[in-house]
């Protein structure tokens, strides 16, 4: 009989450090969700975050923050991609967060995994594609943070 594996990962995982600062999309749990806008941009107003993304996969991001959060969270997050002017905004739903260890506890640092739903706006889960040529899966998640798909590809080992 084979053990079951606690792997529970449907993607490849990609080491990155970048820059991520989020915020939550309904931040008050109330009967009425209600989100604050402004009114010239229509950006969602709330308190932002800060962390650094330790790895990214074709449809999630985990990164450390000194915030611990919530599984079920929706996130908005802007990720800062060197060489770029604007962040890349993406919408997310934490899988999962914990304390790294007991020496980062006393920091106040954690680590969250988030399943991406959106980059861009646009949905993560019809970007999803396997390329049979260099046996990888990509996303929309993938060539926002890594860029042109062709160029890259060659070069990724997962972790």
């Amino acid at each position: 009989m084979t053990k079951p594996s606690s792997e529970r990962r449907r993607h490849p995982r990609y080491e990155t450090e970048l820059e991520v600062r989020y915020y939550f999309i309904y931040e008050v749990k109330t009967l009425v969700q209600f989100q604050i806008k402004d009114q010239q941009s229509g950006q969602v107003l709330s308190r932002k975050y800060s962390g650094l993304s330790k790895n990214v996969s074709a449809e999630g991001l985990c990164f450390t923050s000194g915030k611990q959060l919530e599984k079920g969270n929706l996130l908005h997050l802007e990720v800062y991609v060197p060489g770029s002017k604007e962040p890349v905004h993406m919408e997310g739903e934490v899988a999962w967060s914990k304390a790294t260890s007991l020496e980062e506890q006393e920091e106040n640092k954690s680590v969250t995994g988030v399943k991406i739903l959106t980059v861009q706006r646009k949905p993560v889960r019809d970007s999803i594609f396997f390329d049979e040529t260099h046996q990888l899966y990509w996303s929309g998640v993938l060539e926002s943070v890594f860029g042109g798909f062709r160029e890259v590809a060659p070069q990724f080992r997962s972790v």
